[in-house]
């Protein structure tokens, strides 16, 4: 046998869920029905017009059930706390919706840049290397050929990674090694170039041409065909996910061009990729010698 006392529990459990029945009813329809279909159209006349239409329905609803969001079954101060819900709860549901599209809209934002970024990267190295294509095919260079080869190689990663945020970082080093192997045949000498690799790669992963810029900067900034001093030293020692990465090579004297700061355009890229791909979790330092030029990057990778 149910007792009063459990009756009245009951109903009060049944009041409540209905409750927040209709406030969910009043909330979710106007948050994903009307406000996308009608204000965000600036259909403001239609819009106030079917809010408070269903407001209405709901209202007449509730109080036929004798369970809505107020206790009272007077229809005019039943629909103004009803109302009253439904606006906090969509305020608060459009507040939510905005931070939401704004989060979304800086990300898009920040991909759109870092997407630019690459191209300028990319475009530039097709500049360099056409010019040296030409510089080969104009000399009659017997490693015209191979130049071309190692360069349609090259194309194809750049267009296979052109879209991905992130590459493993072994397909990063191999296309590093064929730069650098493109720059010896346009050079035609035995340039001393070291480059050092520790630690294991396996399934790490880097924001692509992220590093490719400073080993540009270096054959750029540091070789010259007609000199006979001149090296290229890098190292890459990983130990986990650090990733220690150092550029060095000799400085020739070169006149300033007009318009490019002294690290160079293709520096300040890099720069700004890696303040968007690595908030945090990088640290750059740049040191520009009397003798040579060096550059030590420290990053976390995924």
């Amino acid at each position: 046998m149910i007792s009063a006392g459990e009756d009245i529990n009951g109903r009060v459990i049944l009041q409540l869920l209905m409750h927040s029945l209709e406030l969910a009813v009043l909330i979710y329809v106007n948050l994903w029905l009307l406000i996308p279909a009608f204000l965000d159209r600036r259909r403001y006349f239609s819009y106030v017009i079917l809010v408070t239409g269903f407001l209405a329905l709901v209202t007449f609803g509730s109080i036929h059930v004798d369970m809505g969001v107020t206790h009272s079954r007077d229809f005019g101060i039943h629909f103004v706390g009803a109302g009253f819900y439904l606006l906090i709860g969509t305020l608060i549901g459009l507040y939510a919706r905005t931070i939401t599209r704004n989060r979304q809209l800086h990300e898009q934002r920040l991909t759109t840049e870092i997407e630019m970024l690459k191209a300028q990267v990319n475009t530039q190295f097709l500049f360099n290397t056409l010019n040296n294509i030409y510089y080969l095919a104009y000399s009659k260079s017997e490693n015209t050929t191979e130049v071309i080869a190692k360069l349609s190689q090259m194309m194809r990663y750049m267009n296979y990674v052109g879209s991905q945020a992130e590459v493993l970082l072994s397909k990063e080093l191999e296309y590093m090694q064929s730069y650098i192997s493109l720059e010896r045949l346009r050079l035609n000498s035995q340039l001393p170039i070291d480059f050092e690799i520790q630690g294991q790669t396996a399934g790490l992963k880097i924001a692509p041409f992220i590093l490719i810029p400073f080993l540009e900067n270096a054959f750029k900034h540091g070789v010259h065909s007609n000199s006979t001093n001149s090296w290229i030293r890098l190292s890459l020692h990983l130990v986990g996910k650090q990733c220690p990465f150092r550029v060095s090579n000799s400085k020739q004297p070169a006149p300033a061009v007009e318009g490019e700061s002294k690290s160079g355009i293709g520096l300040q890229n890099v720069k700004r990729r890696l303040e968007l791909s690595y908030p945090g979790h990088h640290e750059l330092a740049i040191r520009d010698k009397p003798d040579q030029f060096e550059v030590a990057l420290k990053l976390t990778l995924a």
